[in-house]
């Protein structure tokens, strides 16, 4: 990947991570489910097995959250790890 491609990439996670924080806010959770499942399939175990698989798990534990009604946990995680991904911007 190019540093180009490396940065649309990027931009693109950072969308459905905009969009899964905007599911939280609106209580919507077939379109919260849409976003996580996006962003679950973007993960790349061949590159960071580890954190994959941390993804994964926090990932499944907003699915959890959200199928709970508690969207405000969702939002908290999902808005946490945003600024995390901003971070490599």
């Amino acid at each position: 990947m190019t540093a180009t491609d490396n940065q649309a990439h990027l931009e693109n996670i950072l969308a459905h991570y905009d969009s899964a924080i905007t599911a939280c806010e609106e209580k919507d959770n077939a379109q919260l489910q849409a976003e996580l499942a996006i962003l679950k399939q973007a993960l790349n175990k061949d590159v960071a097995p580890e954190l994959t698989e941390n993804l994964s798990r926090l990932y499944t534990y907003c699915q959890d959250e959200a199928e709970k009604g508690n969207f405000a946990e969702a939002k908290k995680v999902m808005t946490e790890l945003k600024e995390a991904w901003q971070q490599i911007e």
